[in-house]
């Protein structure tokens, strides 16, 4: 456990760390609910999932389902990535027993915290993943940058990816040079990219 005294570092998956009397456990959760470099804390004295966007409603209790559908059908498409990793990841969070979940846009939600997890889970399911299925990752990647869309695809870690399409399209490069292009493919959707990543696609997709 990190105490608060201790000197500046950085906190790995599943790390706790105390601020008086306090403790939160880090938890890496890439791609949920937005970039690759996604995490969220859990409160552990109190069981107070802290869930940023996770659960984000628009307007009255209880309207995350309408959220996500409005989200889908809107200009923000990928605002919510369901990747083949999100299920798990819900998963593991319902396993830390939360009483609290709360939500940074909308209501946070007190009970049984698990459970509501499970349902958010059947939710984003049957609304993310049943869509991008439906279009071939087509309306996934209009608002999202390649490596993840490629992600989705492969049905591999985006960090591979990623590894794949800087090794394959900017091979020689020195080390600044290629941490530049890992940059680009994380958080760009430029025209490069993604000609890089249709080209992987084509190569590996059975």
């Amino acid at each position: 456990m990190i105490s608060s005294r201790s000197a500046p570092r950085a906190v790995g998956d599943g790390e706790t760390f105390a601020t008086g009397r306090f403790r939160f456990r880090f938890l890496q959760t890439p791609q949920m609910p937005h970039g690759w470099d996604a995490a969220l804390l859990f409160e552990e004295t109190q069981s107070v999932l802290f869930c940023s966007d996770l659960l984000h409603q628009n307007g009255d209790v209880g309207r995350f389902h309408q959220t996500l559908v409005d989200n889908r059908d809107g200009p923000t498409p990928g605002y919510l990535p369901y990747t083949p990793r999100t299920g798990a990841m819900l998963k593991r969070l319902g396993e830390l027993r939360p009483k609290v979940l709360a939500a940074m846009h909308g209501s946070a939600y007190l009970g049984d915290g698990e459970q509501a997890l499970a349902d958010a889970a059947a939710m984003m399911r049957e609304v993310l993943a049943r869509s991008i299925e439906s279009t071939g990752g087509a309306g996934y990647r209009s608002a999202s940058n390649p490596a993840r869309f490629v992600a989705i695809r492969l049905s591999a870690p985006v960090h591979e990816v990623v590894a794949k399409l800087v090794a394959r399209s900017r091979f020689g490069l020195d080390q600044p040079q290629r941490d530049r292009a890992t940059l680009e493919f994380y958080s760009s959707s430029t025209a490069f990219a993604c000609a890089a990543a249709t080209k992987l696609i084509f190569e590996e997709t059975p």
